[in-house]
């Protein structure tokens, strides 16, 4: 990647047009969570919610 490149990505970041995509599961299900992921089942990123 470029400089040019880097900057024009460091600025849809700022600008808040790049969207995370990932799954939340609650703190019960934490086992749930952790099986899917380790399964490659979860398809973008887990995150558990407190």
């Amino acid at each position: 990647m470029s400089g040019g490149e880097r900057t024009e990505a460091l600025d849809l970041v700022a600008r808040g047009a790049v969207t995370q995509l990932y799954e939340v599961f609650a703190k019960e299900d934490i086992a749930r969570a952790v099986a899917k992921a380790a399964a490659g089942q979860v398809r973008f990123r887990a995150v558990v919610s407190y």
